[in-house]
């Protein structure tokens, strides 16, 4: 069995002890989260021209894969703008679990009306998405 195979058959179970890790460990995972930070920006400093050069590929790749976005789906791009401006402030809760105090997005059920959005957490969001099998959006 591959480690890949392994993953899979027996993820909820090593998700699980991961989490416990982290909460029972919260000094190692400090200071593996800093000493991350600090070996990206090194990394960074040492190889400055060749980030750059990828920083700039992938801008160029991504601006291309935006612009055919927009063309494809016009709708899309003009409910999201105009709920940007005119619906800046978020509720306090997510419209489907009712958690408090999480970083809120908008969804919008019909593009056709985009000042109709629901208000949901990067979790509900992601599962509605999945569920109504929006993925290329």
């Amino acid at each position: 069995m591959t480690a890949k195979e392994y993953y899979a058959k027996n993820r909820d179970r090593i998700r699980k002890k991961q989490r416990e890790y982290r909460a029972t460990h919260p000094e190692i995972m400090k200071g593996q989260k800093e000493a991350s930070a600090k070996n990206a920006l090194e990394y960074y400093y040492k190889n400055k021209e060749r980030c750059l050069a990828c920083m700039a590929r992938y801008k160029d790749k991504n601006n291309e894969l935006h612009r055919i976005r927009r063309s494809k789906y016009p709708s899309i791009y003009r409910a999201q703008n105009e709920a940007r401006k005119k619906l800046r402030t978020p509720p306090d809760v997510c419209s489907v679990c009712f958690s408090q105090g999480v970083s809120l997005e908008r969804h919008h059920p019909d593009y056709d009306r985009p000042l109709e959005v629901v208000w949901l957490c990067r979790k509900c969001h992601a599962l509605i998405h999945r569920k109504y099998n929006y993925a290329d959006l």
